[in-house]
């Protein structure tokens, strides 16, 4: 394998995923040990001091712990809420996890904002804490304000060689500790304190686990770094050492918000080796993440997709619903000699470009009121079955669907939109028959509808399997149009996820990489709402 090839890897891998280290740390006052549990039940530890507004939250990289960022604890808790957590497999937190991923670690981090009831946040990671920084954000994106990697995201765009972290499982499953002593050689330079380097060597062969790291490099594989900052509307500010280069304006191009610090003479750890300096750094980098903008809103970038259909006298509702009505109310005038304009108007909740709420179908379930607008935010996936639509009006997504979606494109992200993209709406709405399969309106015509709609299998598959926000489809329900029982709609509703219906625009709507923005009407105790539906698609 030539230089490059290896120093190449290196990069990647410490991008992911960050080895134990010591580090010469002062004495501080001890602070407040808490447990939380995380998704899959597994016992996260983490330590809590200060009390700000703000809270700063440390993650280590893989095969470290909390303890790293001791030097950073203390001076930050005199201004901010300072937690440090031990992810699953690390320090004192449980082992007893079947899957070890980025995302199962981001939920760790969740657990225990949930725990302490964080509402504002900064999230800083080293290394393998960098991308879990990344999910947590787009998990609970309403409550982060910002994300400081340290000594991370070089090179957003970076593409291992093929095979490499195969390979490497296999290296880890044969000889983790040859893989972890290698390893370790190419994080700081020559000349790096020996005392500090022989602490990092004996704190990574403690904490060895091979199968965990084995596990995490097949993970690592499928996972595409390039499609989660695309994603993530937060500020990333990296304090990275000068080991590998960082390419500012390179990354820039993923993600525009991003920007980075480059200590010299510094190598993986720069918060171990060069604490007095990354604290000056991360202490202007939090102000400006804190620090309220002057200007009164926010330029949303990128192109914008408008995905609704305008409501009017052609809006298609359910046969057996109230249909859209306008009705001028006044339009003239006035006998005070000025025009004036206004409309009456009424319908269901459920018809045109909507929303469902969870108590449509859940008896227990949230209304409109009670879902926060945050919510309706996140990123989009489109999984086009068009074709098959095209052979069969009443086609069914399967699980495969999704599954061989995601052999092309990746895992669906956490907290995505799914929107099932039939094709029926974009080429005859709003011709009823077209898209219902009938114009006849009242009970009669339920009989008749013939439209696709997702399976219950499908719905089950993204429920358990992905940690989705909801499901859209350019259809009138999410249900195909031959349904009597509204399976669908009951196995996703009783979850408290969320659902949207005659989606428009989706012929332009790119198959990742978009942002998806649902503003439905706020009707107190609701059951769905008319929405303003549009997408923010990447430059």
């Amino acid at each position: 394998m030539s230089t490059r090839i290896l120093k190449l890897g290196i990069i990647i891998v410490f991008f992911l995923i960050t080895l134990p280290a010591g580090g010469k740390q002062e004495p501080v006052e001890v602070p407040g040990v808490g447990k939380a549990l995380s998704a899959d039940k597994v016992e996260i530890v983490y330590t809590s001091q200060g009390s700000g507004e703000t809270a700063v939250i440390f993650i280590h990289g893989g095969f470290a712990d909390k303890s790293f960022w001791t030097n950073q604890e203390k001076p930050f808790a005199v201004k901010y809420r300072v937690i440090a957590l031990d992810l699953a497999g690390h320090g004192e937190s449980g082992r007893n996890r079947e899957k070890w991923d980025i995302f199962g670690f981001a939920r760790d981090v969740r657990a225990v904002m949930e725990k302490e009831n964080i509402t504002r946040a900064v999230l800083v990671g080293n290394s393998l804490g960098g991308p879990v920084a990344l999910e947590t954000a787009r998990l609970v994106p309403d409550k982060v304000a910002g994300i400081v990697a340290v000594d991370t995201f070089h090179d957003l765009s970076i593409i291992p060689p093929p095979g490499y972290y195969q390979q490497l499982a296999r290296d880890f499953r044969a000889d983790s500790t040859g893989v972890m002593r290698k390893m370790i050689g190419q994080l700081f330079h020559k000349d790096v304190d020996p005392e500090l380097y022989a602490q990092v060597e004996k704190k990574m062969l403690k904490n060895n686990n091979p199968i965990m790291a084995a596990s995490l490099m097949e993970s690592f594989a499928t996972y595409d770094n390039v499609e989660a900052a695309k994603q993530d509307l937060h500020p990333i500010r990296c304090i990275n050492g000068d080991l590998y280069p960082t390419q500012v304006e390179k990354n820039r191009e993923i993600h525009p918000d991003f920007n980075a610090v480059i200590l010299p003479h510094t190598g993986h750890y720069p918060m171990l080796e060069k604490p007095e300096l990354f604290n000056r750094h991360l202490e202007k980098i939090l102000a400006e993440i804190t620090t309220p903008k002057k200007e009164e809103g926010q330029k949303i970038q990128g192109k914008i997709l408008d995905m609704t259909y305008p409501f009017g006298d052609n809006s298609i509702y359910w046969p057996t619903g109230k249909s859209f009505k306008a009705t001028p109310m006044f339009w003239g005038i006035n006998d005070k000699g000025w025009w004036y304009a206004s409309n009456d108007y009424s319908a269901n909740e459920h018809g045109g470009t909507h929303a469902d709420a969870p108590i449509h179908f859940f008896q227990q379930g949230r209304t409109m009121d009670q879902i926060p607008l945050q919510e309706w935010i996140a990123p989009a996936v489109k999984i086009d079955v068009t074709k098959q639509c095209e052979e069969n009006r009443d086609y069914l997504l399967k699980k495969e669907d999704i599954t061989d979606f995601e052999k092309k494109h990746g895992n669906i992200p956490p907290k995505a939109w799914v929107i099932m993209y039939t094709g029926i709406d974009t080429r005859y709405y709003p011709d009823r028959k077209k898209v219902l399969g009938t114009d006849l309106l009242g009970e009669e015509a339920v009989k008749k509808l013939s439209f696709p709609g997702f399976s219950v299998e499908a719905v089950q598959f993204l429920l358990k399997e992905r940690d989705i926000t909801g499901i859209a489809i350019d259809t009138p329900s999410i249900d195909y149009g031959k349904s009597t029982e509204f399976l669908v709609h009951r196995e996703l509703l009783k979850e408290n996820k969320l659902a949207i219906e005659n989606i428009a625009n989706l012929d332009k709507l790119p198959t990742t990489g978009a942002i998806l923005y649902v503003i439905p009407m706020l009707i107190e105790k609701g059951t769905g709402a008319p929405a303003r539906v549009f997408a923010v698609l990447s430059d």
